[in-house]
């Protein structure tokens, strides 16, 4: 009976161990979500911004193309 008792109590601690572990995983991880978050955020709008400049890019080399065909035609 004793034994019993023992080894529940064992086993109890293990599981509470084992949740408190997790709970520290799921906060680090969860740091590591928002943190890979804010980078993909950045990283988007560089692009939006990279993405801007070209187009802007591509309308003022389309123009100049125009210009170029009338003063040959």
């Amino acid at each position: 009976m004793e034994k019993n008792i023992q080894r529940a109590q064992r086993e109890r601690d293990l599981v509470e161990s084992n949740a408190r572990d997790l709970e520290y995983q799921k906060g680090v991880l969860s740091e590591q979500l928002a943190t890979v978050s804010e980078q993909l955020r950045g990283r988007s709008e560089q692009l939006e911004w990279s993405s801007k400049q070209v187009m802007s890019l591509c309308d003022q080399l389309e123009r100049k193309s125009e210009q170029l065909k009338s003063v040959f035609e």
